[in-house]
């Protein structure tokens, strides 16, 4: 029983520690793109996660399940769930802040509920759809509430491609479950992130020809290392890990602190001070996300990469 209790606990610190490393990811990606191009930082961070996750598969010695019929869906799922969903996210943190990019992606779930009704007829609760009227509202405050906010501005553009990228990821979460029913967390995720990594890798080719990498900063390296092998493939190792030892519900309950991270690390990195309508905003955002999850967990293995 305590060594139970012991292994759980484990489990809870590294989740802790994973979303930790998410909500940094942020701040992590703007400071990084002062000295390279979006779509070289995307290439170059994809080269090191896929290459990580086919170690990890090497390592696990069962080899990969593919289903011949489910070649192409998966191919596009990847393409939806990385290549489009990562475009998004890179050029929308480049033109916005990081916190925004945190709490935004944070919003996620809410629009996984909506579609998921839809798709699925997973009924909403009353509760979810107060949680997601205030998460929404969250977003427009944290949209609007800009000191500088100007609706032809780049952080205007950037905040709505951050969106974009949430409704991504939400897609790709509910197109996911029926996949999850016969793929393994691992083989799903090295399938769909090898055929949307390697489409980000060849469409940021031209960009990393022009990066003089010996001029980059340690700090630079050090953000591509981080974003690529932390963020991306490790810890969607330990999540998936999580997820088969302790269960959905107490594993994502975890991202619920990722765009409280990002707010942090956003001001700890970049010293970003929002407006007071923002931080209004994004507590708006936190709290309609888990009323939006507190009752709504059949998607919830599809996991993320950020």
């Amino acid at each position: 029983m305590f060594a139970l209790v012991k292994k759980t606990f484990l489990l809870d610190l590294l989740l802790l520690a994973v979303v930790a490393v998410w909500g940094a990811n942020f701040a992590v990606v703007k400071y990084s793109l002062q000295e390279v191009s979006p779509m070289a930082f995307n290439s170059l961070r994809f080269m090191i996660a896929i290459v990580i996750m086919w170690a990890l598969v090497v390592h696990r010695g069962s080899g990969l399940q593919l289903f011949k019929a489910d070649l192409w869906p998966l191919i596009g799922l990847g393409l939806l769930g990385n290549f489009l969903y990562q475009l998004a996210f890179i050029v929308g943190i480049q033109w916005s802040y990081s916190a925004n990019a945190a709490v935004l992606l944070g919003s996620g779930p809410m629009y996984v509920a909506l579609i998921s009704h839809f798709v699925y007829k997973n009924r909403v609760t009353g509760i979810q759809i107060f949680g997601i009227s205030v998460g929404f509202l969250g977003v427009l405050i944290l949209i609007f509430g800009k000191e500088d906010f100007t609706i032809n501005g780049l952080s205007g553009w950037g905040d709505a491609l951050l969106f974009i990228a949430a409704v991504c990821w939400a897609l790709t979460s509910v197109l996911s479950i029926s996949y999850l029913k016969r793929y393994k967390p691992l083989d799903l995720a090295v399938i769909s992130m090898t055929s949307g990594g390697l489409a980000i890798i060849l469409a940021g080719m031209p960009w990393v020809l022009e990066v003089h990498f010996l001029s980059l900063s340690g700090k630079a390296w050090a953000g591509i290392l981080y974003s690529g092998a932390l963020s991306i493939a490790i810890s969607y190792v330990i999540w998936n890990l999580a997820l088969s030892k302790v269960g959905a519900v107490r594993t994502t309950a975890y991202q619920n602190f990722v765009p409280m991270f990002g707010v942090i690390f956003g001001f700890i990195i970049l010293d970003e001070r929002l407006s007071l309508w923002q931080y209004l905003g994004a507590i708006m955002v936190i709290t309609g996300v888990i009323f939006t999850r507190m009752f709504h967990t059949t998607w919830s293995k599809s996991g993320e990469s950020r």
